[in-house]
């Protein structure tokens, strides 16, 4: 890997909501097009506050066919399906889109259907009274949120199930309604309401949580999905905006991110900072998520350990549990000290992934003098050469002979590689 010269500043919060990837899966049966043509509803921006934020969605379907949002008798766009009454559960929430593609009646019929986003399966199973056959995908973020894919021909995962955009989770049916379309449900967690939740959108609604843009955005951008709105599914935009979704680096990131392990550096633009260096409280709450699982929250300790972290701070409660669990070690003896805000480096990084590998009691052996900046008498210098024998990280640069640069800090794009190969994830395939 070739190294930047200049880290950036870290941008990091820990509960950033990471975004999606794009759409890269072959055309199905139905026509192709490169057109974005909209009508029927006339314009719903005025139905709509401008979000801070705008989510851009891909949408579920193979690339280059061509999808109607609602306009078919029963069938609703997203304005539609707010404003009908039946189907807004009593609180004015309900946003959710019925697809159509491909001609009339059940024409489209076994189309395949992808998620919206990476993340986990919560839902694969039939619920005959109101949405047939239906999966639901749960996104990691705080607060997180979720699809659900509903009249599904067949279902093609299970609950628990790690998907991408590339991952087909079922096709097109009628299962729990009479013509054959895809039935597509965006929510939030609401911390406020304590259950999911959809946007609303409505401009006189009392509090902010309310007052957002409605979820339902394509790949493209800014475009509200109104009722008969035809729209032509394409490869989507890069998981982050400063992430090149042709770079190999952007799989391991998508999967850190869909097993609900690392996160994003910033909201506005939604950015996962690549190239910024990563600290070690941030390595402790990835660590920590590595071992536990995603929705794992560490108790808060009643006792402090080192002198720089107080019981206040967020990051408390994860250096806690990551330093009981034999994973990491302060930064100093006298006084105890854990330095959370220092860079991380590459030879602690090397620790790490290798711990996450082998357990926290692993020790390695003697190192053989691998790197040529790593003397067999550098404590760092075993886990790095322990770390390139189970493949997990390599030399920093090209040349040879091989350096590991151990003193130089970790990117974040290198934690999210070496976590993939060290906790053996599941990556998409390359582009």
């Amino acid at each position: 890997m070739n190294r930047t010269p200049h880290i950036q500043p870290v941008r990091f919060d820990p509960y950033a909501l990471l975004l999606l990837l794009p759409l890269a899966i072959g055309i199905a049966g139905c026509e192709s097009s490169t057109s974005l043509e909209s009508g029927g509803a006339g314009d719903c921006a005025s139905d709509y506050l401008e979000a801070n934020a705008p989510l851009r969605l891909v949408m579920p379907f193979a690339e280059g066919s061509r999808w109607t949002v609602g306009d078919r008798g029963s069938f609703f766009g997203e304005f539609a399906h707010n404003n009908n009454v039946r189907d807004r559960q009593g609180d004015g929430e309900f946003f959710a889109t019925d697809w159509n593609c491909c001609g009339a009646g059940n024409a489209d019929d076994g189309e395949p259907v992808y998620p919206i986003a990476p993340g986990r399966v919560t839902v694969a199973q039939a619920d005959e009274v109101n949405y047939g056959n239906n999966v639901i995908v749960v996104h990691p973020g705080n607060p997180p949120f979720r699809s659900r894919y509903a009249h599904l021909k067949e279902i093609m995962v299970e609950a628990n199930d790690i998907v991408f955009t590339t991952t087909q989770i079922g096709t097109v049916g009628n299962s729990g309604t009479n013509s054959a379309h895809l039935h597509l449900v965006f929510q939030r967690w609401s911390e406020r309401w304590q259950h999911w939740r959809s946007k609303s959108s409505y401009p006189n609604a009392n509090d902010t949580e309310s007052r957002k843009l409605s979820p339902m955005w394509t790949a493209g951008g800014s475009t509200e999905l109104c009722n008969a709105a035809t729209l032509t599914a394409a490869k989507g935009v890069s998981v982050f905006q400063d992430v090149n979704p042709g770079d190999d680096i952007s799989r391991y990131i998508t999967s850190v991110y869909a097993h609900g392990y690392a996160i994003g550096c910033n909201n506005e633009p939604y950015e996962f900072c690549p190239f910024d260096a990563l600290t070690r409280a941030e390595m402790a709450v990835i660590i920590v998520r590595s071992v536990y699982g995603p929705d794992y929250e560490p108790a808060q300790p009643q006792n402090q350990l080192f002198d720089d972290v107080s019981l206040d701070k967020w990051y408390a409660k994860w250096i806690n549990r990551v330093w009981l669990d034999k994973y990491v070690v302060g930064c100093s003896l006298d006084p105890p000290l854990y330095c959370p805000d220092r860079h991380l480096n590459r030879a602690e990084l090397a620790v790490l992934v290798v711990r996450a590998r082998l357990g926290p009691d692993y020790k390695p052996p003697s190192a053989g003098g691998l790197f040529v900046d790593m003397p067999p008498s550098y404590w760092g210098a075993k886990w790095g050469e322990a770390a390139f024998r189970e493949g997990i990280m390599g030399p920093c640069d090209d040349d040879f002979p091989l350096r590991f640069c151990p003193e130089e800090a970790a990117y974040r794009a290198e934690m999210a590689k070496a976590l993939a190969k060290a906790k053996r994830l599941m990556v998409p395939a390359k582009p």
